[in-house]
């Protein structure tokens, strides 16, 4: 029987794991031999991606429907997930990658809908990471992994240039997203000396995918918008750096997009 590689016992759990980027971040560890454990509030199209998922050489891949806005849900979903893949395989790596968006001039942004993204993406954000590090934690080789020179788990967050200067017609969105990124600086301040790697990205410009296509056509100068395998390629480049020399925060942005 062959040996069990390193990367089969590290269980990447991605939020927001649907059509586009999640889905192409969880795809690309699944590549590299990582069991993956897609969460979305809808169970039912996530099933269809994992099956994806499953038909690679070394795929492996579990949808989960949970809500992350909710304690006992997100945390349900953890317990689920340590369940299912059991064994040796620990949960080691989490991505947050939460799709929702609000657009309206400032004075027609309702408090419902400033409610609706700190809900998902602010306080989504707060117990989804509490969630997984008390599962990376708790588990039996948890010392162990913080040996060496490699991370002994990773948690990367998506957020957006608006989180650091605000955007015009999307303040809500990035109230949200500028409480995001403070919660993971605050938690990357925290872990980083017990070897977990925390990083934030900032995903500047049009993600090509359905939601980019219904909002702006399919009519673009080739690459000027991302392809979500080169955002998946970039998350999972940082989240294996060896303990030397972590990136904490991403820039990305499409050639055509000024820094």
């Amino acid at each position: 029987m062959p040996a069990i590689s390193s990367a089969a016992l590290k269980i990447v759990v991605v939020v927001g794991a649907g059509p586009g980027t999640g889905f192409a971040i969880a795809k690309r560890f699944a590549q590299a031999g990582h069991p993956v454990a897609l969460i979305s509030r809808s169970k039912t199209r996530l099933e269809e991606l994992a099956s994806d998922i499953n038909q690679l050489q070394q795929g492996k891949a579990v949808a989960y429907g949970a809500d992350v806005s909710q304690k006992d849900s997100i945390d349900a979903a953890f317990g689920q997930i340590d369940r299912d893949f059991g064994g040796k395989a620990r949960v080691w790596g989490a991505v947050f990658n939460p799709a929702a968006i609000s657009r309206a001039p400032f004075l027609e942004t309702t408090a419902e809908q400033l409610e609706e993204q700190w809900q998902v993406m602010t306080k989504g954000g707060f117990l989804f990471a509490q969630a997984y590090l008390r599962t990376l934690t708790a588990h039996a080789d948890w010392a162990k992994s913080r040996e060496g020179d490699e991370p002994a788990g990773f948690l990367a967050v998506t957020g957006a240039t608006a989180s650091l200067k605000g955007s015009a017609n999307f303040s809500a969105f990035a109230s949200a997203k500028a409480g995001l990124r403070n919660i993971t600086q605050s938690i990357a301040r925290e872990y980083a000396s017990q070897g977990v790697h925390v990083f934030h990205t900032i995903v500047d410009g049009m993600i090509d995918g359905e939601r980019a296509r219904s909002y702006m056509g399919s009519d673009f100068v080739p690459n000027s918008r991302f392809k979500p395998e080169d955002i998946a390629e970039a998350y999972y480049s940082v989240a294996t750096q060896r303990k030397s020399c972590w990136t904490h925060e991403l820039d990305m942005r499409p050639y055509s997009e000024t820094w």
